[in-house]
């Protein structure tokens, strides 16, 4: 045996995927920086007693086993987030309101172009906005927007135009005031659904120093979604997998050691 056989180790995870048994969808997550598996053994310690009298272990027989998978991936985004919830995506157009804090300086700000936040908002929609006011938050009163030349002598004032345009009253704009806003806005992407992701099949390849490859296959897994707190400015998404039992099956993952090497493009 050489040397570097003798040191042979795993060097990391490679390529992974999550394949949803309900439908067989892939789920497109990047390599994760780690994948830890928890057998999750319990055991029952047959107790006796030696040539001293003294307690010890006779035995120690396996009586279940309740094992769990931890994962971190490098990245923190919507489809992460959704399946550390353990819930699907659903796509669609979603009533919302978007907050704007802006220094006023102008009494007329321009209307949003398309692909922007305000594109597609109603003229005179519903909005909220504040202003500091001795050290408290004060209510701004929102007005027409088509009659600005009426009202913009009196204080505290804005209005919102089509397409998120926006108006304000003159002491606003002499005293370039801080206004925090909430506008109305209708938007048109993914959300958090309440359906349930479902069990997956997790592959991943372990790569080793001789640039092997391993195939590690866990069978049905499931995000735990109480695993922990999201934190949105977080680098990492850490994930943590309760592995289930099959019917009929004692292993709950398998790993194949192969003499296949990997190649990059």
């Amino acid at each position: 045996m050489t040397i570097q056989l003798l040191n042979r180790t795993f060097v990391g995870t490679a390529n992974a995927a999550f394949q949803r048994i309900e439908d067989d969808l892939v789920i497109a997550f990047p390599p994760p920086n780690n994948v830890v598996i928890d057998p999750g053994a319990q055991v029952r310690e047959m107790m006796t007693r030696n040539n001293l009298g003294q307690m010890t272990r006779a035995q120690t027989i396996p009586t279940g086993t309740v094992p769990v998978m931890n994962l971190s991936f490098g990245v923190m985004n919507m489809e992460t987030i959704a399946f550390r919830m353990n819930r699907k995506l659903a796509a669609g157009s979603f009533a919302s309101h978007w907050p704007y804090q802006l220094q006023v300086v102008s009494e007329a700000l321009p209307a949003k172009v398309i692909g922007y936040l305000g594109y597609g908002v109603a003229a005179d929609a519903v909005a909220h906005g504040s202003v500091v006011r001795e050290g408290a938050s004060a209510p701004l009163a929102q007005d027409d927007f088509a009659d600005h030349a009426t009202w913009k002598g009196t204080p505290d004032k804005f209005g919102v135009g089509a397409n998120g345009a926006l108006v304000f009253s003159t002491n606003l704009v002499a005293a370039k005031e801080m206004v925090t806003l909430l506008l109305p806005e209708t938007l048109t992407g993914n959300k958090i659904s309440g359906l349930p992701a479902g069990p997956m099949k997790f592959t991943c390849n372990l790569v080793d120093t001789f640039g092997t490859v391993s195939v590690l296959t866990v069978y049905n897994c499931e995000p735990n979604p109480a695993s922990a707190a999201i934190d949105f400015s977080a680098e990492s998404t850490e994930m943590v997998m309760n592995i289930n039992n099959l019917p009929g099956t004692c292993d709950f993952f398998s790993l194949v050691d192969t003499d296949l090497k990997v190649t990059c493009i």
